[in-house]
């Protein structure tokens, strides 16, 4: 039983494999937990590399517009979330097939089909399997960014908090970016470094994004 809530803002109910599903919204009693500690808590939808059964033919249908250009997919993803109580969606595309500009237009739409059905607490996190956020990803309302597992260096740690600032987000920046850390694996030991890059004696440089699917 998770018993850390008063440390986290978010948690994201990750999940999904190419042979039992790409969507997987986050279990009754996960999102339960969460909202009486007062934390909001995401689904997935998981696009998993080719080698590992994925393939683009999903991501492309997902990204399909109408003819008035917007996306389908968003008004579903928002009525699933309305519906089962939850906050959002953690979007997990690692087959780097889309253009930059497909899934700033799938965000954009999302926010404004959020806004108007009056679900402003609704987000989108997105994971960019690169270690930075590049010039596509504008710091667009009602998304934050989990940057890759190699993103926990001193230097690239400022430069994409300055980043964020420079956006006229210093407020928030550190809401906005999450620097991944894998601890599935090596347990936060092994991740001594990459903590302490985030957390000096002298003050807090960013925020983690912790993998623990075992928890």
């Amino acid at each position: 039983t998770f018993s850390y809530w008063q440390y986290i803002d978010k948690l994201v109910y990750w999940g999904g494999s190419a042979g039992e599903g790409l969507i997987v919204p986050p279990s009754p009693d996960v999102t339960d937990s969460a909202h009486r500690n007062g934390v909001p808590v995401l689904g997935t939808v998981f696009f998993p590399m080719t080698a590992h059964g994925g393939k683009m033919e999903w991501l492309n249908k997902f990204l399909e517009k109408d003819s008035n250009g917007n996306f389908p997919i968003v008004d579903k993803l928002i009525e699933v979330a309305e519906n089962y109580g939850f906050d959002g969606w953690f979007i997990n595309e690692e087959l780097h097939g889309a253009l930059p500009g497909d899934w700033m237009g799938f965000i954009e739409t999302f926010n404004k089909c959020k806004k108007a059905g009056g679900k402003e607490y609704m987000e989108i996190q997105w994971y960019n399997n690169d270690i930075v956020v590049g010039d596509y990803m504008d710091m667009v309302d009602g998304v934050s960014y989990f940057l890759d597992y190699g993103s926990n260096t001193v230097s690239n740690i400022q430069s994409q908090m300055q980043a964020v600032k420079n956006a006229g987000m210093a407020d928030i920046a550190f809401s906005k970016l999450y620097f991944g850390i894998e601890s599935a694996i090596n347990g936060f030991t092994g991740n001594a470094d990459k903590f302490s890059n985030l957390f000096t004696s002298t003050g807090h440089r960013g925020s983690p994004n912790i993998f623990n699917p075992e928890e």
